[in-house]
Protein backbone atom coordinates (compact mmCIF):
# COMPACT_ATOMS: atom_id res chain seq x y z
CA UNK A 1 0.00 0.00 0.00
CA UNK A 2 1.03 3.06 -0.76
CA UNK A 3 -0.31 7.19 -0.98
CA UNK A 4 -0.80 6.62 -5.04
CA UNK A 5 -2.82 3.73 -4.36
CA UNK A 6 -4.93 5.63 -1.80
CA UNK A 7 -5.08 8.69 -4.77
CA UNK A 8 -6.32 6.12 -7.56
CA UNK A 9 -9.46 4.48 -5.22
CA UNK A 10 -10.33 7.95 -3.95
CA UNK A 11 -10.52 8.99 -7.59
CA UNK A 12 -12.48 6.09 -9.00
CA UNK A 13 -15.00 6.22 -6.10
CA UNK A 14 -16.18 9.80 -6.59
CA UNK A 15 -15.39 10.43 -10.12
CA UNK A 16 -18.17 12.81 -10.76
CA UNK A 17 -17.94 15.15 -7.60
CA UNK A 18 -15.87 18.30 -7.82
CA UNK A 19 -12.58 17.35 -6.19
CA UNK A 20 -10.88 21.22 -6.05
CA UNK A 21 -12.32 25.09 -6.21
CA UNK A 22 -9.51 27.34 -6.80
CA UNK A 23 -11.20 30.14 -7.82
CA UNK A 24 -12.79 30.11 -10.76
CA UNK A 25 -11.59 26.87 -11.61
CA UNK A 26 -13.69 23.49 -10.37
CA UNK A 27 -12.06 20.59 -11.00
CA UNK A 28 -13.52 17.16 -10.90
CA UNK A 29 -12.09 14.11 -9.41
CA UNK A 30 -11.90 12.39 -12.80
CA UNK A 31 -10.03 15.30 -13.97
CA UNK A 32 -7.46 14.97 -11.39
CA UNK A 33 -6.63 11.91 -11.64
CA UNK A 34 -5.94 12.89 -15.57
CA UNK A 35 -3.98 15.89 -14.68
CA UNK A 36 -1.79 13.74 -11.77
CA UNK A 37 -1.33 10.94 -14.46
CA UNK A 38 -0.10 13.91 -17.09
CA UNK A 39 2.68 15.10 -14.25
CA UNK A 40 3.76 11.78 -13.70
CA UNK A 41 3.99 11.11 -17.57
CA UNK A 42 5.92 14.51 -17.53
CA UNK A 43 8.44 13.91 -14.57
CA UNK A 44 9.49 10.38 -16.79
CA UNK A 45 9.94 12.20 -19.82
CA UNK A 46 12.34 15.02 -18.13
CA UNK A 47 14.02 11.67 -17.03
CA UNK A 48 12.87 12.92 -13.62
CA UNK A 49 12.68 9.31 -11.50
CA UNK A 50 12.04 7.42 -8.55
CA UNK A 51 14.06 8.47 -5.33
CA UNK A 52 14.78 12.15 -7.58
CA UNK A 53 13.84 15.27 -5.55
CA UNK A 54 11.83 17.99 -7.21
CA UNK A 55 10.87 21.39 -4.80
CA UNK A 56 8.04 23.16 -4.87
CA UNK A 57 7.71 26.85 -4.23
CA UNK A 58 4.14 27.27 -4.85
CA UNK A 59 0.55 28.90 -3.78
CA UNK A 60 -2.71 27.09 -2.69
CA UNK A 61 -3.65 26.54 -6.21
CA UNK A 62 -4.97 23.21 -7.97
CA UNK A 63 -1.20 22.98 -9.60
CA UNK A 64 -0.37 22.06 -6.21
CA UNK A 65 -2.22 19.28 -5.44
CA UNK A 66 -1.67 17.40 -8.90
CA UNK A 67 2.00 17.97 -8.33
CA UNK A 68 2.03 16.42 -4.98
CA UNK A 69 -0.18 13.28 -6.60
CA UNK A 70 2.28 13.08 -9.30
CA UNK A 71 5.20 12.94 -7.26
CA UNK A 72 4.01 9.96 -5.67
CA UNK A 73 2.53 8.51 -8.14
CA UNK A 74 6.11 7.60 -9.58
CA UNK A 75 8.26 8.01 -6.30
CA UNK A 76 9.98 11.22 -6.86
CA UNK A 77 10.28 12.97 -3.49
CA UNK A 78 8.81 16.13 -2.72
CA UNK A 79 10.81 19.15 -1.41
CA UNK A 80 8.37 21.75 -0.01
CA UNK A 81 9.82 25.37 0.09
CA UNK A 82 8.59 27.96 2.76
CA UNK A 83 7.34 30.99 0.63
CA UNK A 84 8.29 33.31 3.13
CA UNK A 85 12.12 32.27 3.18
CA UNK A 86 14.76 34.99 1.38
CA UNK A 87 16.44 33.44 -1.76
CA UNK A 88 19.39 32.71 0.13
CA UNK A 89 17.00 30.78 2.61
CA UNK A 90 15.77 28.70 -0.80
CA UNK A 91 18.70 28.04 -2.40
CA UNK A 92 20.54 26.04 0.42
CA UNK A 93 17.53 24.50 1.17
CA UNK A 94 17.43 23.33 -2.95
CA UNK A 95 21.62 22.60 -2.75
CA UNK A 96 21.29 20.42 0.62
CA UNK A 97 18.08 18.14 -1.00
CA UNK A 98 19.92 17.90 -4.85
CA UNK A 99 16.58 18.62 -6.54
CA UNK A 100 16.87 18.68 -9.67
CA UNK A 101 13.66 19.93 -10.86
CA UNK A 102 11.34 22.99 -9.26
CA UNK A 103 7.85 23.96 -9.88
CA UNK A 104 7.60 27.45 -8.84
CA UNK A 105 4.45 29.71 -8.93
CA UNK A 106 5.22 32.76 -11.41
CA UNK A 107 3.93 34.97 -8.57
CA UNK A 108 7.56 33.73 -6.69
CA UNK A 109 10.04 33.13 -9.39
CA UNK A 110 11.87 36.65 -8.22
CA UNK A 111 12.45 35.40 -4.86
CA UNK A 112 13.55 31.97 -6.24
CA UNK A 113 15.87 33.15 -8.96
CA UNK A 114 17.00 37.24 -7.90
CA UNK A 115 20.49 35.40 -7.03
CA UNK A 116 21.01 34.27 -10.36
CA UNK A 117 22.45 30.85 -10.75
CA UNK A 118 20.83 28.08 -8.81
CA UNK A 119 22.57 24.82 -7.40
CA UNK A 120 23.96 22.82 -9.80
CA UNK A 121 21.81 20.07 -9.35
CA UNK A 122 18.92 21.69 -11.07
CA UNK A 123 17.78 20.66 -14.30
CA UNK A 124 14.80 21.76 -14.36
CA UNK A 125 12.44 24.70 -13.60
CA UNK A 126 8.65 24.93 -14.39
CA UNK A 127 6.57 28.09 -14.45
CA UNK A 128 3.15 27.94 -12.29
CA UNK A 129 0.65 30.34 -13.87
CA UNK A 130 2.59 31.99 -16.16
CA UNK A 131 5.40 32.46 -18.40
CA UNK A 132 9.09 33.08 -17.96
CA UNK A 133 11.59 32.66 -20.34
CA UNK A 134 13.72 30.61 -20.89
CA UNK A 135 11.42 28.30 -18.96
CA UNK A 136 8.96 25.95 -20.00
CA UNK A 137 4.97 26.18 -18.26
CA UNK A 138 3.19 23.93 -16.42
CA UNK A 139 0.50 24.20 -18.90
CA UNK A 140 2.75 23.40 -21.32
CA UNK A 141 4.44 20.74 -19.76
CA UNK A 142 0.93 18.99 -19.56
CA UNK A 143 0.01 19.97 -23.15
CA UNK A 144 2.23 17.85 -24.04
CA UNK A 145 2.00 14.85 -21.86
CA UNK A 146 -0.34 11.90 -20.99
CA UNK A 147 -2.85 10.92 -19.17
CA UNK A 148 -2.67 7.40 -19.01
CA UNK A 149 -1.72 5.77 -15.54
CA UNK A 150 1.82 5.36 -14.79
CA UNK A 151 3.14 2.20 -13.36
CA UNK A 152 3.29 1.76 -9.50
CA UNK A 153 5.90 0.74 -7.73
CA UNK A 154 6.25 2.12 -4.67
CA UNK A 155 7.16 0.54 -1.61
CA UNK A 156 5.87 2.06 1.85
CA UNK A 157 9.08 2.67 3.56
CA UNK A 158 10.18 5.11 0.32
CA UNK A 159 10.85 8.38 1.02
CA UNK A 160 7.70 10.75 0.22
CA UNK A 161 9.50 14.26 1.00
CA UNK A 162 11.78 15.76 2.75
CA UNK A 163 10.65 18.61 5.15
CA UNK A 164 13.06 21.00 5.91
CA UNK A 165 13.62 22.62 9.60
CA UNK A 166 16.42 24.74 11.05
CA UNK A 167 18.60 23.32 13.35
CA UNK A 168 19.50 25.06 16.82
CA UNK A 169 23.21 25.29 15.24
CA UNK A 170 21.30 26.99 12.23
CA UNK A 171 22.44 24.18 10.72
CA UNK A 172 19.63 22.77 8.03
CA UNK A 173 17.72 19.43 8.77
CA UNK A 174 15.46 17.85 6.41
CA UNK A 175 12.99 14.82 8.37
CA UNK A 176 12.81 12.13 5.86
CA UNK A 177 8.50 11.46 5.97
CA UNK A 178 7.57 7.93 4.03
CA UNK A 179 4.94 6.80 2.49
CA UNK A 180 3.78 4.99 5.48
CA UNK A 181 4.94 8.23 7.68
CA UNK A 182 2.09 10.03 5.52
CA UNK A 183 -0.40 7.02 5.95
CA UNK A 184 -0.36 7.13 9.27
CA UNK A 185 -1.31 10.98 9.18
CA UNK A 186 -4.13 10.55 6.67
CA UNK A 187 -5.70 7.44 8.98
CA UNK A 188 -5.49 10.21 11.52
CA UNK A 189 -6.85 12.56 9.99
CA UNK A 190 -9.81 10.43 9.52
CA UNK A 191 -10.41 9.79 13.01
CA UNK A 192 -9.16 13.50 14.56
CA UNK A 193 -13.09 14.48 14.02
CA UNK A 194 -13.25 15.50 10.76
CA UNK A 195 -17.22 15.90 10.21
CA UNK A 196 -19.38 13.36 10.34
CA UNK A 197 -21.58 13.73 7.24
CA UNK A 198 -18.86 12.64 4.77
CA UNK A 199 -20.85 13.47 1.57
CA UNK A 200 -20.97 17.45 2.35
CA UNK A 201 -18.06 18.28 3.48
CA UNK A 202 -16.43 21.46 1.76
CA UNK A 203 -12.59 21.75 3.03
CA UNK A 204 -11.16 24.97 3.23
CA UNK A 205 -7.32 25.60 3.17
CA UNK A 206 -5.67 28.55 4.13
CA UNK A 207 -2.49 27.92 5.57
CA UNK A 208 0.02 26.31 3.15
CA UNK A 209 -1.12 22.95 1.80
CA UNK A 210 3.02 22.07 0.54
CA UNK A 211 3.69 21.63 4.64
CA UNK A 212 1.32 21.12 7.46
CA UNK A 213 -2.14 21.77 5.91
CA UNK A 214 -1.72 19.73 3.02
CA UNK A 215 -1.59 16.73 5.25
CA UNK A 216 -5.69 16.58 5.44
CA UNK A 217 -6.14 16.75 1.91
CA UNK A 218 -5.34 13.07 1.07
CA UNK A 219 -8.24 12.13 3.80
CA UNK A 220 -10.67 14.45 2.34
CA UNK A 221 -9.85 13.57 -0.91
CA UNK A 222 -10.87 9.92 0.16
CA UNK A 223 -14.19 11.27 1.98
CA UNK A 224 -14.97 13.21 -1.16
CA UNK A 225 -14.94 15.85 0.22
CA UNK A 226 -15.15 19.28 -1.90
CA UNK A 227 -11.42 20.83 -1.01
CA UNK A 228 -11.78 24.48 -1.22
CA UNK A 229 -8.56 26.39 -1.64
CA UNK A 230 -7.08 30.16 -0.31
CA UNK A 231 -4.34 31.60 -2.14
CA UNK A 232 -3.58 33.52 0.90
CA UNK A 233 -5.41 34.40 4.75
CA UNK A 234 -7.72 37.23 4.63
CA UNK A 235 -10.00 37.21 7.73
CA UNK A 236 -13.18 39.13 6.07
CA UNK A 237 -12.67 37.67 2.99
CA UNK A 238 -13.04 33.94 4.70
CA UNK A 239 -15.57 34.80 6.81
CA UNK A 240 -17.87 35.63 3.66
CA UNK A 241 -16.67 32.65 2.38
CA UNK A 242 -17.50 30.50 5.31
CA UNK A 243 -21.03 32.27 4.85
CA UNK A 244 -21.38 31.47 0.67
CA UNK A 245 -19.62 28.62 -0.13
CA UNK A 246 -20.74 27.12 3.55
CA UNK A 247 -17.05 25.56 4.29
CA UNK A 248 -17.81 22.77 7.07
CA UNK A 249 -13.78 21.84 7.79
CA UNK A 250 -10.78 24.01 8.16
CA UNK A 251 -7.66 23.74 9.72
CA UNK A 252 -5.90 27.14 10.95
CA UNK A 253 -3.09 28.11 13.28
CA UNK A 254 -3.99 30.28 16.16
CA UNK A 255 -2.95 33.38 15.05
CA UNK A 256 -5.84 32.83 12.51
CA UNK A 257 -8.50 32.22 15.37
CA UNK A 258 -6.75 35.46 16.65
CA UNK A 259 -7.34 37.65 13.37
CA UNK A 260 -10.59 36.09 13.20
CA UNK A 261 -11.85 37.03 16.82
CA UNK A 262 -11.01 40.58 16.24
CA UNK A 263 -13.12 40.82 13.05
CA UNK A 264 -15.69 43.23 14.46
CA UNK A 265 -18.61 41.89 11.62
CA UNK A 266 -17.76 38.17 13.28
CA UNK A 267 -21.20 38.48 14.99
CA UNK A 268 -23.59 38.64 12.15
CA UNK A 269 -21.44 36.08 9.86
CA UNK A 270 -23.84 33.03 9.36
CA UNK A 271 -21.04 30.63 10.54
CA UNK A 272 -23.29 27.79 11.27
CA UNK A 273 -22.33 25.12 8.27
CA UNK A 274 -18.63 25.28 10.74
CA UNK A 275 -18.57 21.57 11.48
CA UNK A 276 -14.66 21.52 12.24
CA UNK A 277 -12.09 23.68 13.03
CA UNK A 278 -8.57 21.92 13.67
CA UNK A 279 -5.84 24.02 15.30
CA UNK A 280 -2.44 23.81 15.73
CA UNK A 281 1.03 24.03 14.66
CA UNK A 282 1.12 26.87 17.89
CA UNK A 283 -0.56 26.09 21.76
CA UNK A 284 -3.37 28.57 22.01
CA UNK A 285 -4.38 29.72 25.44
CA UNK A 286 -7.65 28.46 27.31
CA UNK A 287 -9.06 32.04 27.24
CA UNK A 288 -8.66 32.24 23.73
CA UNK A 289 -9.95 28.69 23.31
CA UNK A 290 -13.17 29.92 25.79
CA UNK A 291 -13.70 32.93 23.18
CA UNK A 292 -13.63 30.82 20.05
CA UNK A 293 -15.87 28.24 21.57
CA UNK A 294 -19.01 31.29 22.16
CA UNK A 295 -18.01 32.15 18.61
CA UNK A 296 -18.01 29.47 16.15
CA UNK A 297 -19.22 26.66 18.67
CA UNK A 298 -18.14 23.27 20.02
CA UNK A 299 -16.46 22.58 16.41
CA UNK A 300 -12.74 23.01 17.76
CA UNK A 301 -10.63 20.12 17.77
CA UNK A 302 -6.71 20.60 18.55
CA UNK A 303 -3.65 18.26 16.98
CA UNK A 304 0.02 18.58 18.49
CA UNK A 305 2.60 17.00 16.78
CA UNK A 306 6.58 17.73 14.98
CA UNK A 307 7.63 17.39 11.95
CA UNK A 308 9.50 14.52 12.79
CA UNK A 309 6.61 12.50 13.71
CA UNK A 310 4.43 13.51 10.79
CA UNK A 311 2.66 16.41 12.71
CA UNK A 312 0.98 13.60 14.73
CA UNK A 313 1.40 12.75 18.58
CA UNK A 314 -1.95 13.81 20.24
CA UNK A 315 -5.81 14.91 19.89
CA UNK A 316 -7.97 16.99 22.05
CA UNK A 317 -10.96 16.23 20.73
CA UNK A 318 -14.31 18.14 20.29
CA UNK A 319 -15.50 16.69 23.42
CA UNK A 320 -12.69 17.69 25.42
CA UNK A 321 -13.19 21.28 24.52
CA UNK A 322 -17.32 21.35 25.33
CA UNK A 323 -16.21 21.04 29.02
CA UNK A 324 -15.26 24.51 29.34
CA UNK A 325 -17.55 25.10 31.34
CA UNK A 326 -17.25 21.90 33.63
CA UNK A 327 -15.07 23.32 36.38
CA UNK A 328 -13.77 19.55 37.39
CA UNK A 329 -12.71 19.41 33.76
CA UNK A 330 -12.18 22.62 32.20
CA UNK A 331 -8.14 22.18 33.32
CA UNK A 332 -8.15 19.86 29.74
CA UNK A 333 -8.21 23.02 27.83
CA UNK A 334 -4.97 23.37 29.06
CA UNK A 335 -3.81 20.23 27.65
CA UNK A 336 -2.58 18.71 24.02
CA UNK A 337 -5.16 16.04 24.64
CA UNK A 338 -4.41 11.92 24.43
CA UNK A 339 -1.54 10.24 22.39
CA UNK A 340 -3.04 9.08 18.90
CA UNK A 341 -3.66 5.62 18.66
CA UNK A 342 -1.25 4.75 16.36
CA UNK A 343 1.30 6.91 18.36
CA UNK A 344 3.21 5.76 21.83
CA UNK A 345 4.18 8.36 24.06
CA UNK A 346 6.17 8.36 26.81
CA UNK A 347 7.69 11.18 29.59
CA UNK A 348 11.44 10.43 30.49
CA UNK A 349 14.27 12.16 32.54
CA UNK A 350 17.97 13.01 31.51
CA UNK A 351 19.07 9.22 31.90
CA UNK A 352 16.10 7.81 29.86
CA UNK A 353 13.75 6.43 32.83
CA UNK A 354 10.11 6.75 32.93
CA UNK A 355 9.16 9.82 35.34
CA UNK A 356 5.77 9.10 37.60
CA UNK A 357 2.61 10.54 36.20
CA UNK A 358 2.66 14.32 36.89
CA UNK A 359 5.77 15.24 37.07
CA UNK A 360 7.93 16.54 33.96
CA UNK A 361 9.47 14.95 31.33
CA UNK A 362 10.88 14.92 27.88
CA UNK A 363 8.31 13.94 25.72
CA UNK A 364 9.39 10.73 23.51
CA UNK A 365 7.27 9.00 20.97
CA UNK A 366 7.36 5.61 18.83
CA UNK A 367 4.87 4.42 16.04
CA UNK A 368 4.92 3.97 12.16
CA UNK A 369 4.56 8.37 11.93
CA UNK A 370 7.97 8.40 13.16
CA UNK A 371 10.06 9.82 10.21
CA UNK A 372 12.97 7.55 8.41
CA UNK A 373 15.55 9.68 9.82
CA UNK A 374 17.56 13.27 8.83
CA UNK A 375 18.78 13.43 5.41
CA UNK A 376 21.89 13.21 5.03
CA UNK A 377 22.27 13.62 8.92
CA UNK A 378 22.96 10.26 10.29
CA UNK A 379 24.66 11.84 13.84
CA UNK A 380 21.87 13.76 14.10
CA UNK A 381 19.43 11.10 13.08
CA UNK A 382 21.28 8.94 16.28
CA UNK A 383 20.32 11.66 18.35
CA UNK A 384 17.10 12.20 17.43
CA UNK A 385 15.69 8.36 17.26
CA UNK A 386 17.09 6.40 20.11
CA UNK A 387 16.13 2.42 20.54
CA UNK A 388 13.35 3.74 18.28
CA UNK A 389 11.86 6.37 20.66
CA UNK A 390 11.76 9.70 19.00
CA UNK A 391 12.80 12.67 20.92
CA UNK A 392 10.86 15.37 20.87
CA UNK A 393 12.81 18.31 23.20
CA UNK A 394 9.51 19.30 24.17
CA UNK A 395 8.78 19.19 28.11
CA UNK A 396 5.80 17.62 29.23
CA UNK A 397 3.57 16.20 32.26
CA UNK A 398 0.79 13.24 31.90
CA UNK A 399 -2.08 13.71 34.44
CA UNK A 400 -3.88 10.54 35.96
CA UNK A 401 -6.62 10.32 32.73
CA UNK A 402 -3.43 10.19 30.33
CA UNK A 403 -3.58 13.78 28.99
CA UNK A 404 -0.70 15.67 27.61
CA UNK A 405 0.51 18.89 29.13
CA UNK A 406 3.24 20.93 26.89
CA UNK A 407 5.06 22.72 29.82
CA UNK A 408 8.17 24.26 27.81
CA UNK A 409 11.09 22.99 25.66
CA UNK A 410 13.70 21.22 25.70
CA UNK A 411 15.70 23.48 23.30
CA UNK A 412 14.86 27.13 22.79
CA UNK A 413 12.61 26.80 19.54
CA UNK A 414 10.72 29.75 19.14
CA UNK A 415 7.48 28.68 17.27
CA UNK A 416 6.01 32.47 16.23
CA UNK A 417 2.44 31.97 14.03
CA UNK A 418 2.67 28.34 13.49
CA UNK A 419 6.19 28.89 12.46
CA UNK A 420 9.52 27.37 13.64
CA UNK A 421 12.72 29.45 14.20
CA UNK A 422 15.70 28.92 16.26
CA UNK A 423 17.15 31.44 18.61
CA UNK A 424 21.01 30.66 17.08
CA UNK A 425 20.22 31.18 13.50
CA UNK A 426 18.62 35.23 14.09
CA UNK A 427 22.10 35.42 16.38
CA UNK A 428 24.25 34.72 13.76
CA UNK A 429 22.82 37.27 11.64
CA UNK A 430 23.08 39.88 14.40
CA UNK A 431 26.58 39.27 15.02
CA UNK A 432 27.37 39.92 11.76
CA UNK A 433 26.28 43.84 12.67
CA UNK A 434 29.13 46.08 13.14
CA UNK A 435 28.21 47.27 16.67
CA UNK A 436 26.60 44.19 17.92
CA UNK A 437 29.20 43.02 20.73
CA UNK A 438 26.41 40.25 22.72
CA UNK A 439 23.34 38.91 21.71
CA UNK A 440 20.62 36.67 23.02
CA UNK A 441 17.33 35.41 20.94
CA UNK A 442 14.32 34.68 23.02
CA UNK A 443 10.75 34.33 23.05
CA UNK A 444 8.19 36.54 24.58
CA UNK A 445 4.47 36.21 25.23
CA UNK A 446 2.97 37.47 22.15
CA UNK A 447 -1.21 37.78 22.35
CA UNK A 448 -1.53 37.34 18.28
CA UNK A 449 1.70 35.30 17.25
CA UNK A 450 1.60 33.52 20.58
CA UNK A 451 5.13 34.20 20.79
CA UNK A 452 7.05 36.87 19.87
CA UNK A 453 11.06 37.13 19.26
CA UNK A 454 13.03 39.65 21.53
CA UNK A 455 16.61 40.16 21.31
CA UNK A 456 18.68 40.86 24.11
CA UNK A 457 21.68 42.83 22.37
CA UNK A 458 24.73 44.17 24.54
CA UNK A 459 26.11 46.99 22.32
CA UNK A 460 30.15 47.48 21.29
CA UNK A 461 31.70 50.21 23.80
CA UNK A 462 31.41 53.31 21.79
CA UNK A 463 29.50 51.67 19.47
CA UNK A 464 25.35 52.88 18.48
CA UNK A 465 22.60 51.43 16.65
CA UNK A 466 18.71 51.33 17.35
CA UNK A 467 16.07 49.06 17.51
CA UNK A 468 14.58 49.47 13.65
CA UNK A 469 18.23 49.83 12.32
CA UNK A 470 18.94 46.06 13.81
CA UNK A 471 15.16 44.48 12.91
CA UNK A 472 15.83 45.87 9.10
CA UNK A 473 19.46 44.34 9.25
CA UNK A 474 18.13 40.69 10.08
CA UNK A 475 15.80 41.03 7.49
CA UNK A 476 17.94 41.81 4.54
CA UNK A 477 18.96 38.09 5.63
CA UNK A 478 15.89 36.02 6.68
CA UNK A 479 12.60 35.50 6.28
CA UNK A 480 10.65 38.46 8.18
CA UNK A 481 8.68 35.97 10.89
CA UNK A 482 12.51 35.08 11.80
CA UNK A 483 13.21 39.19 12.43
CA UNK A 484 12.90 40.56 15.80
CA UNK A 485 9.61 42.07 16.39
CA UNK A 486 11.63 43.95 19.09
CA UNK A 487 15.37 44.25 21.10
CA UNK A 488 16.16 45.38 24.16
CA UNK A 489 19.75 47.00 25.43
CA UNK A 490 21.30 45.55 28.17
CA UNK A 491 24.70 46.15 29.49
CA UNK A 492 25.29 42.51 29.79
CA UNK A 493 24.30 39.27 29.57
CA UNK A 494 23.37 36.69 32.12
CA UNK A 495 26.56 33.92 31.46
CA UNK A 496 27.50 30.44 33.12
CA UNK A 497 30.50 29.80 34.99
CA UNK A 498 31.78 28.81 31.69
CA UNK A 499 31.04 31.92 30.34
CA UNK A 500 28.13 30.23 28.21
CA UNK A 501 25.13 33.02 27.74
CA UNK A 502 22.25 31.77 29.65
CA UNK A 503 19.46 32.67 27.36
CA UNK A 504 16.87 31.07 29.84
CA UNK A 505 17.71 33.56 32.41
CA UNK A 506 17.23 36.24 30.04
CA UNK A 507 13.90 34.79 28.85
CA UNK A 508 12.10 33.98 32.59
CA UNK A 509 11.52 37.74 33.68
CA UNK A 510 8.99 37.77 30.06
CA UNK A 511 7.27 34.30 31.69
CA UNK A 512 6.70 34.82 34.93
CA UNK A 513 3.67 34.33 36.63
CA UNK A 514 2.24 31.77 33.52
CA UNK A 515 1.58 28.32 33.89
CA UNK A 516 3.19 27.35 30.86
CA UNK A 517 6.00 28.89 28.90
CA UNK A 518 4.99 28.05 25.65
CA UNK A 519 2.68 30.92 23.90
Amino acid sequence: MNLGVLFERAIRRHQDKIAIVDGPYEISFAELGRRANRVANALHKLGVEKGARAALLMQNCHQAIEIDAGLFKTGVVKVPLNARLSSRELQAIIADSGACIIFVHIALADVLLQDGDLPATVRHIVIIEGERAPYPSYAILLEGSSDEPVENNISPDDIYGLFYTSGTSGVLKAGMLTHKNWMVLTRANLMRGGSENAEDINAAYVAPITHAAGGAILANLIRGSKNILFRQFDPGGFLRAVEKQRITDVLLIPVMINMLLERPEIRECDLSSLRTITYGAAPMSPERIRQALDVFGPVLVQGYGQTESCAIISTLGKAEHALVDDPAKSHLLSSVGVPDVECEVRLVDGNGDDVPTGDIGEIIVRGDNVMKGYWNAPELTKDAIRNGWLHTRDMGRLDEDGYLYLVDRKSDMIITGGFNVYPTEVENVLYQHPAVYEVAVISVPDPKWGEGIKAAVVLKPGASATSDELIEFCRQSLAHYKAPKSIDFLNELPKSAVGKILRRVVREPYWQNLDRRIG
